[in-house]
Parts: structure tokens; C-alpha cells; sequence
């Protein structure tokens, strides 16, 4: 098949426009071991005082606001980075102990420690021989 007869693939996401409505972030990593997930999110902009988690049963919500600044006395050609408001909802296949969470941000990188409610964890069964 010729080259120009070929379909074209869409562009990658990150070569996609601006203005296409996007996540907070280009993606989260979560991580599951027996006590519970390990949720990391790149959130470049964001401060540590802008964002809201929020547990309701097993879903995580991130809520902040990105603010970047325009340059003094320039006008702006073009903007690759999204501000302002934005929310990501996060559904967890498991219930979460909602008192033990633990979130950090450093670096731009936003680290959730989410253990798993004590019912949802594995735990051994002793078989006792009679």
C-alpha cells in the first residue's frame, strides 16, 4: 500500500492542542500492595496550599487551581500549560481507611499513601487440625 493512500495516526497526546480540555495532570501511576495504594500524580504549577483531597467510600477527589503568572509588560503568543481550576476523581477498588491517608507534595509531584480499611486487607486463616 502506498505511503499516501496509508491512514494518518492521530497526533500523541502531548502534540495535541492547548485547548483541548485535559486532566490536572498528563497522568497518574497507582500502585496496590496488601496495606493499601500508593497514588502518585504530576501536578507541575500546582503549590501545596491550592489542592483538596477529598475520600467518599473508595473514590479520591483532587481538586486545585494551577496559577501562572503572565509576564510583566509581554503579551503572551502562546501557552502550553493549562491554569485554573481543575478536579480529577480517582475510583479505588477497595474501601479506604479515611483517617490514615497521607499526602505529600515535592517536586510537582503530588504522593497520596492511601491504606486499605482493616476488612478490605488479606489476612491468614489458621487451620487447626482436630
Amino acid at each position: 500500500m502506498p505511503t499516501s493512500a496509508r491512514r494518518r495516526r492521530p497526533p500523541p497526546r502531548s502534540a495535541r492542542p492547548a485547548s483541548l480540555p485535559r486532566p490536572a495532570s498528563r497522568g497518574f501511576s497507582l500502585y496496590e500492595c496488601d496495606a493499601g495504594f500508593e497514588l502518585l500524580a504530576p501536578l507541575p504549577g500546582v503549590t501545596a496550599d491550592t489542592l483538596e483531597l477529598v475520600i467518599e467510600g473508595s473514590v479520591l477527589t483532587i481538586r486545585g487551581e494551577r496559577k501562572i503568572p503572565d509576564a510583566e509588560g509581554a503579551k503572551c503568543l502562546r501557552r502550553e500549560r493549562r491554569r485554573g481550576a481543575f478536579a480529577r476523581e480517582i475510583s479505588l477498588p477497595t474501601p479506604i481507611d479515611a483517617d490514615k491517608i497521607e499526602a505529600q507534595m515535592r517536586d510537582g509531584i503530588l504522593r497520596v499513601l492511601l491504606p486499605k480499611a482493616a476488612a478490605a486487607q488479606p489476612r491468614r486463616i489458621e487451620v487447626k487440625s482436630s
